[in-house]
């Protein structure tokens, strides 16, 4: 058995553990002679626990977060889900956009693309990882921080250099057929 840097019995080696408060370790136990290291394994336990408690503090967790809408949503109600979004966005999540339809409200669907439409051009540094699609009687879309865009220029100075009319929000254009404030019920794809 290699303990340190000489050769040593098996029997050496353990007496040399007991005489130090240690234990024998085999590190290389197919090796000719088997190497062995003399450590305190509780020692070793906690330093192992201890980094790896470091590294959960380190690693980032990415969470997916939703917000409920409905299509015809009250402008106040609407600006407080734009700032919670807003939050968990700058927290690094990702956003889950629903807009339920109930009753009879499932047959005019523009009004929940223009819903998201508006909470999206509400949003100045996102980008949209799926398009909007309905799933039941809910019209859902995913958005993700765009870090890039929101380290170029400020919110208030982006909204103020870009209206509505001209804004290219996440890899989409706004279409503004319908409605000049609020653009049409089309997602065109640059």
């Amino acid at each position: 058995m290699v303990l340190s840097p000489n050769i040593v019995s098996k029997l050496e080696a353990l007496q040399k553990a007991k005489e130090l408060d240690l234990d024998v370790v085999e590190i290389a136990p197919n090796a000719k002679p088997p190497v062995a290291k003399l450590i305190d394994v509780k020692k070793f336990k906690y330093q192992e626990q201890k980094k790896e408690r470091e590294s959960k503090k380190t690693q980032k967790n990415v969470g997916v977060k939703e917000i409920r809408l409905r299509p015809f949503i009250g402008t106040h109600d609407f600006d407080t889900r734009v700032a919670q979004a807003k939050d968990f966005l700058k927290d690094g999540n990702q956003v889950k956009i629903n807009v339920f339809f109930r009753g009879r409200e499932i047959t005019r669907k523009e009004f929940g693309y223009n819903i998201i439409k508006r909470f999206i051009a509400s949003l100045e540094s996102v980008k949209v990882v799926k398009e909007p699609h309905m799933e039941g009687k809910a019209l859902v879309t995913m958005l993700v921080p765009d870090t890039w865009k929101a380290k170029l220029s400020s919110p208030c100075s982006y909204r103020r250099k870009n209206n509505f009319a001209n804004a290219r929000i996440f890899n989409f254009q706004l279409s503004i057929s319908n409605n000049p404030a609020f653009g049409g019920t089309e997602f065109k794809t640059l």
